[in-house]
């Protein structure tokens, strides 16, 4: 965990990532200082233009690295992300899945979520305010579909763990 997170830290700002971002911002028509289309824009180019493929051995490859190849499985979707919204100074963590399935399989997902700004109340009388949204990157989901959501509704042992950066509920890991 602690090595990914070192890993996302360093990909953050790189220039050509920065060179990437501009592209990508352009294309998918973000509008300035809008870090929700930011998040779902990245989230879709993930999910539509990076096959997942696991990996054997594992291996954490960098941000530029998964954007050139077009592959890569969790971790590498979620390093990518992660540096590329941090690139432009949004708070980000990483939040790990341990599942325990019914007949006692382990299995492991990893995926960033950010800290973006969310409106609460009802719809004459709402407040801006910031959470944590999931951004699940394997496939097309909605943005803040969160898949311990589905483990737990599933029956599975569920373990969370998180590394990033602090947001308003958190301090830094």
């Amino acid at each position: 965990m602690r090595a990914l997170w070192a890993a996302v830290v360093t990909d953050t700002g790189h220039p050509l990532l920065v060179h990437f971002l501009a592209r990508l911002i352009d294309i998918s028509r973000v509008p300035a200082r809008d870090p929700v289309r930011l998040a779902r824009a990245l989230q879709l180019y993930s999910a539509r233009k990076i096959k997942f493929f696991r990996e054997r051995p594992e291996r954490f490859q960098s941000a530029l690295r998964t954007i050139a190849w077009g592959i890569g499985d969790c971790d590498d979707k979620a390093r990518f992300i992660a540096a590329s919204l941090r690139t432009f100074r949004i708070p980000v963590r990483l939040k790990f899945l341990h599942l325990t399935l019914p007949g006692g399989q382990v299995l492991g997902h990893v995926y960033p979520q950010a800290w973006l700004p969310t409106r609460n109340g009802a719809s004459g009388n709402r407040a801006l305010t910031s959470s944590w949204v999931a951004l699940e990157s394997v496939r097309e989901y909605p943005l803040g579909y969160d898949p311990e959501t589905k483990a737990r509704a599933l029956g599975y042992g569920v373990k969370v763990t998180y590394i990033g950066d602090p947001g308003e509920d958190q301090t830094h890991i």
